[in-house]
């Protein structure tokens, strides 16, 4: 290996030991325990991104004392080619002697049909199965091989779409996967390029493979890529890192007004009997920048995105230049009462839409090749997974009000399906012998219903769960379970914001 090799391989691999060692430095006194962080887990795709990664950590693990483990999501959107990627891991995390771990993900029929399943849709799934591993293999940090270039791409799409200073501020070297877990997602690649990946893989003679679908540019990430940034790099040679240190002074403002509107906020918010409230007189004495940032910060809290257009309009309700009452989501509306403005539940009683009615999603089940399956149910923004028994579940069985059951499914007939309860559906319940209405075992049976509307999960025949009601006896577990149902959320923590 020539000299100059030598320093480019030393300097990637050095350049990620101390971005990692910033990194958990920074989370180690309020997040992680005193020894420190000892088990890894990276998003491998078999890209030169992830590939470059993962060989650097592998170089890496005796001398900081990890354990590294690999993860690989197979989405199955590109037949032959995806399961090549899933190979290709597999046989590098061999040879490296990293711990590897694959799962297949199944799409909705009519996603699958398309072969263009919404990217954030994807995204979502994927995080949440690496969280969901993470959990069940004790490992508290999920690292991700996004780079630089990833970062400016980033600002782009967010510009394009309409974003706020908050939004410019990219994606965080780090956050918690899903607050209060203590699991968080580690990017150690973002002050280095895709070329400097490709450079540490050709010195090492490692390959990586590419995918197809990133040069589809049906999706808004890849058209910017492809079409978009190699004009860019010709005219204007360096930009990328004149956009990282605009970057920098823009998540430094955040930072400290992110402060401010918190502080603001607690003072402000106040509660009687009726409601949370605030006093508009004391909401209209603030400066324009501030009260959008306040308007943002409350939408937020109620798990509503603050897009421009909401901002603006709850701004005009409280600066009474609109309506008296205005509904911001399916479940919160703010009023004016005098010089208070409120923050109001909704209680929604309406019947389903027709095209809600219209939706059926075949939950496929893992076959003995794989642990598990999840399904993507587009209209409820969630996803099933099924597992076969024995993949890390341990434990009591679930409450029959939740959103997990252990089951046996050795008795379904023809499909599982999830739909919305229709006309005429009937159960057995769990410990009866004959069947019932859905209608009546609904108001025999307490329970706090998860979503708007009564969701159920069926074979060709009849209804086996009602999601947070009850099971049927269908599903009794007569020895062990043979697998585990559990819905998973696909809209979890955003790297996206509008302020």
């Amino acid at each position: 290996m020539t000299e100059n090799k030598q320093c480019d391989k030393g300097n990637f691999v050095q350049e990620l030991a101390t971005r990692m060692s910033q990194i958990l430095s920074e989370l180690a006194s309020t997040v992680f325990q005193e020894a420190g962080v000892k088990r890894l887990l990276v998003a491998f795709s078999g890209g030169p991104d992830s590939t470059a990664l993962l060989t650097a950590l592998a170089q890496l693990s005796e001398k900081m004392g990890w354990e590294i483990n690999a993860c690989h999501i197979n989405h199955g959107l590109r037949g032959l080619e995806s399961d090549l990627d899933e190979q290709f891991c597999e046989a590098l995390c061999a040879d490296l002697g990293i711990g590897f771990k694959s799962f297949r993900l199944a799409q909705s029929a009519e996603s699958t049909a398309s072969n263009h399943v919404p990217e954030n849709l994807l995204r979502e799934l994927r995080y949440r199965c690496l969280f969901d591993h993470a959990r069940d293999i004790d490992i508290q940090v999920v690292l991700t091989g996004h780079t630089l270039d990833d970062q400016t791409e980033t600002l782009l799409f967010r510009l394009f779409r309409g974003t706020s200073p908050t939004g410019l501020v990219g994606m965080a070297p780090h956050r918690e996967m899903v607050p209060g877990t203590g699991v968080y997602l580690l990017r150690p690649l973002l002050k280095q390029t895709k070329a400097e990946c490709q450079r540490f893989l050709a010195i090492e003679q490692i390959g990586a493979h590419l995918d197809s679908s990133n040069e589809d540019a049906h999706y808004a990430r890849n058209f910017i890529r492809t079409q978009l940034v190699p004009g860019i790099d010709d005219k204007f040679p360096g930009w990328k890192n004149r956009v990282e240190r605009l970057r920098l002074l823009v998540s430094e403002q955040e930072d400290w007004f992110h402060g401010e509107t918190v502080r603001a906020l607690s003072a402000m918010l106040m509660r009687d009997q009726a409601s949370e409230f605030i006093q508009r007189s004391a909401f209209g004495s603030c400066h324009i920048a501030l009260k959008r940032k306040l308007a943002a910060q409350m939408l937020r809290d109620k798990q509503i995105e603050p897009s421009f257009e909401r901002v603006e309009n709850v701004l005009s309700i409280i600066d009474g230049n609109g309506d008296s009452a205005l509904t911001l989501s399916s479940g919160w509306e703010i009023r004016v009462d005098k010089d208070k403005v409120r923050w109001m539940p909704i209680v929604d009683d309406d019947e389903p839409s027709s095209f809600l009615m219209a939706q059926e999603t075949i939950i496929r089940i893992p076959d003995q090749g794989s642990q598990s399956r999840s399904t993507i149910i587009t209209w409820l923004n969630k996803s099933l997974k099924v597992s076969n028994w024995g993949e890390s579940v341990n434990g009591n069985f679930p409450a029959a009000q939740s959103l997990e059951i252990y089951a046996d499914l050795s008795s379904v007939s023809g499909h599982l399906k999830l739909r919305l309860r229709r006309p005429g559906d009937t159960i057995q319940p769990f410990g009866m012998t004959e069947l019932v209405r859905l209608k009546k075992y609904l108001h025999t049976h307490d329970g706090a219903p998860p979503f708007q509307h009564t969701v159920v999960l069926t074979d060709d025949d009849r209804v086996l769960w009602v999601p947070g009601i009850g099971y049927s006896e269908r599903l009794r577990c007569h020895a062990a379970p043979s697998h585990r149902v559990l819905f998973l959320d696909l809209a979890g923590p955003s790297d996206s914001s509008w302020a």
